[in-house]
């Protein structure tokens, strides 16, 4: 009897999921299921001075040859930016750092339509549908980019701005001071213009999906000065300060943006054994720097929230594209968590850069 109980739970053992096995996947073929790229990229925009398009080149021919279906950016999320715009108090700090171009825009198209933004996301989305009928009509596709900038779909906004005629635009009547932070956008080195919208154009497709959120930041907030404070005096701390990752993948950079060429940067930054040193060396920190205030845990844990958040942006918009190819191109250090997210979902498959 012993024997039989012992054989029993052996078996059970050997049939049930392993930690790894994703006990959630649906029953679909490997061609049937949505494939998701995470495109790490450092946030090129630090490097104004030194980027030329061309350095980018390579790796737009590579994620061009993949063929996405569609693309997602770092940038806050229209309900995100929505939501912080309504609660500004509560939301200062995001509206300033993420948000206040987008709402800038946004304020004018809204007033210049004389509609609040739900009332932009209906009429984005009706007008979406008929350029589907009638890609070419221009006054569809002027009234179409005004809506996407009144909705905050302020990168949409740019792609379809881009795509207009001088004669188009001027019957917009678009005031100079707009058109201004318009035209800057677009020439900078931001990596959401230069392999985001510069990919949507060759790819010939109509949206660019802003995913990010920043709504953790009410918490964050109120921590942030003691823990910057508990930081600054903490051995492990330091030790991460001077990292040698850092610096390695730093002079990678360097020498891409010199050679005008970033494509083995890119295949460095996005290779499991990178993320895994990333991860230990800046996240696995707070779980060694040990703080008596438990303020290097809480900051963990918002962290994971805020990843949560973007990962279901993510699913929010792919669940719309079943079966199909989504880019998300966002700051390296958010990766290894949106990997390990998505392939959770039941009909999803994760795919690396260095796979293709």
């Amino acid at each position: 009897m012993k024997k039989t109980i012992l054989i029993a739970i052996f078996l059970c053992f050997l049939l049930s999921p392993s930690r790894s096995q994703n006990v959630l996947e649906a029953p679909l073929a490997p061609k049937e299921r949505t494939q998701i790229l995470i495109l790490a990229s450092p946030h090129l925009s630090a490097y104004n001075d030194q980027f030329d398009p061309r350095s980018v080149e390579k790796l737009l021919e590579l994620l061009k040859a993949w063929q996405p279906d569609l693309i997602c950016i770092e940038a806050l999320s229209p309900l995100s930016t929505y939501t912080a715009n309504s609660n500004s108090k509560l939301y200062s700090s995001v509206i300033s750092q993420f948000g206040s171009e987008i709402i800038e825009v946004g304020g004018y198209f809204q007033n210049d339509l004389k509609c609040d933004w739900g009332q932009a996301v209906s009429r984005y989305d009706s007008l979406g549908r008929r350029l589907q009928v009638d890609p070419d009509n221009k006054a569809n596709r002027a009234a179409f980019t005004k809506y996407a900038f009144a909705s905050y779909r302020y990168y949409t906004g740019l792609l379809q701005y881009k795509s207009l005629d001088t004669e188009t635009i001027q019957a917009m009547a678009i005031p100079k001071n707009i058109m201004a932070i318009l035209q800057s956008k677009i020439n900078s080195s931001n990596e959401n213009i230069q392999v985001g919208l510069r990919l949507a154009e060759r790819l010939g497709q109509e949206e660019l999906h802003q995913i990010d959120d920043h709504l953790d930041k009410d918490i964050f907030m109120k921590i942030a000065p003691a823990l910057v404070n508990d930081l600054n005096s903490n051995e492990e701390y330091s030790k991460v300060l001077n990292s040698g990752l850092y610096k390695d993948s730093e002079d990678k950079l360097k020498e891409g943006l010199a050679s005008k060429n970033l494509l083995e940067y890119y295949k460095l930054i996005n290779s499991d054994a990178y993320m895994k040193a990333d991860l230990d060396e800046q996240w696995k920190l707070f779980f060694r720097t040990k703080l008596d205030s438990k303020l290097d845990r809480i900051r963990v844990g918002l962290w994971e929230v805020r990843n949560l958040n973007i990962a279901s942006n993510i699913r929010r918009v792919s669940a719309l594209y079943p079966g199909r190819k989504i880019l998300v191109i966002i700051g390296t250090s958010h990766k290894i968590f949106l990997d390990q997210y998505l392939d959770s979902m039941m009909e999803v498959d994760m795919v690396n850069l260095n796979q293709l």
